[in-house]
């Protein structure tokens, strides 16, 4: 953690900037005291803007760390019962970048996926999509999709050339 990000044994580098982890440190700070913190929360090391990953379980309705997007290491986890519950939280939000599933049923993985407000939804798995696979969000997590045919898409201009040859 926080080794050279240009290394490809590195798993966590740095944040962007300073600013980025000051906001990050303020997400972290004030989902404390929301929820229950299960691990992380500080700087890694001494100096840099490395942040240790963090789990944050059960915020309250409304709470900063579970209703905004954080670019950071942190993950917030909402527990529920029912599946009509859980569909319910995930999609009770304004942001829809991706989605995880986890189940031993595929016919409730597919269900499941069917229901979320996502632009990407992984099942048993994180979300990291191949190059082929379009990537992009919905509600204010996107406009449009990266990669795949549909990322290319964006970068063309289709022309239509109608040629009449009954003359």
């Amino acid at each position: 953690m926080g080794a050279d990000p240009r290394k490809l044994n590195t798993a966590l580098g740095p944040l962007a900037d300073k600013s980025q982890f000051d906001r990050v440190i303020s997400f972290i700070e004030s989902g404390k005291s929301e929820a229950e913190l299960v691990t992380g929360s500080a700087r890694a090391g001494e100096k840099g803007n490395v942040i240790l990953p963090t789990i944050i379980k059960n915020p309250k309705a409304g709470a900063k760390i579970h209703e905004e997007e954080i670019f950071g290491p942190v993950l917030t986890v909402k527990t529920f019962k029912m599946e009509e519950e859980g569909i319910e939280l995930a999609n009770d939000t304004s942001y829809g970048l991706s989605s995880c599933v986890y189940t031993s049923s595929v016919s409730r993985a597919l269900r499941v996926a069917s229901a979320l407000e996502a632009g990407t939804v992984a099942v048993n798995a994180t979300h990291s999509p191949p190059l082929q696979v379009p990537f992009g969000g919905v509600k204010q997590s996107g406009n449009g999709r990266e990669l795949g045919k549909f990322g290319l898409e964006m970068y063309m201009e289709p022309k239509s050339v109608l040629v009449n040859m009954s003359m």
